[in-house]
């Protein structure tokens, strides 16, 4: 599959969260999720590839196709603030679990000023669905890293576009989800590890290494911009140990 139909799979995929969530397709995202997982059937075939790589092939597909539909979510509804609706869709997301018994269309429940009237029930930032999601392009991260410097193979594609997901989720997920000494030490470690690989890759971008620390440099800027209070920054700097 190509690289170009990845990406209009993940638009297509974007689109119908944007019109089906959370009414009519509750666990979208979930569903997303669980699709990341390649059940063990797939390691059997009898196409003539090896038994080995099919699965690995499919796996990268699948994680490629998550993270492209993530990609065009943003494109749909992040950053697309023109719709009353897209920002009801983010604000479930980040922290608000509709009340599906009190509220059964949330397009109907818009008034005239866009602000949307319905029971929510706020979540711990750990438990809503922009978590899972993140913790999801987290693991495809670890999972594809080793590649990265690897020639010839889509995987190493992967941890340079999870990067490049992420830094666009910052600018509304909730920081303490990001500002922990887990995800900031591994924005750290990439920025660490720039100079590795070739100093000029093929197609002028500079080595996979530098491509994925020019990511990480994004994400950290998303994180400045989005400001805080000064009591939590200076909690955050005791917390990571940043002056250590």
């Amino acid at each position: 599959m190509s690289q170009f139909l990845r990406t209009k799979i993940g638009v297509v995929l974007s689109l119908l969260i944007q019109a089906d969530f959370p009414e009519r397709w509750q666990t979208a995202f979930d569903d997303l999720m669980h699709s990341l997982v390649v059940r063990d059937s797939l390691a059997t075939t009898t196409t003539g590839i090896s038994p080995s790589v099919l699965p690995r092939v499919i796996e990268v597909m699948r994680k490629e196709i998550f993270l492209r539909t993530i990609e065009g979510f943003c494109d749909e509804v992040v950053e697309n603030v023109s719709l009353n609706r897209n920002t009801v869709i983010k604000d479930i997301i980040r922290d608000f679990k509709p009340d599906f018994k009190a509220n059964k269309n949330i397009s109907a429940d818009c008034s005239s000023n866009g602000v949307v009237s319905m029971l929510v029930i706020l979540e711990a930032p750990e438990n809503t669905v922009s978590s899972r999601i993140m913790t999801s392009i987290l693991n495809i991260f670890h999972w594809s890293y080793p590649f990265l410097n690897t020639e010839g193979l889509d995987i190493r594609k992967l941890p340079i576009l999870s990067m490049g997901v992420l830094k666009r989720l910052l600018s509304w997920l909730d920081l303490s989800l990001v500002c922990n000494e887990k995800v900031i030490g591994i924005l750290f470690s990439c920025l660490a590890s720039a100079g590795s690989g070739r100093i000029q890759h093929g197609d002028g971008d500079g080595s996979p290494s530098s491509q994925l620390a020019t990511k990480v440099t994004e994400c950290l800027h998303e994180i400045i911009l989005r400001g805080m209070e000064q009591e939590r920054k200076i909690r955050i700097i005791v917390e990571l140990h940043f002056l250590e």
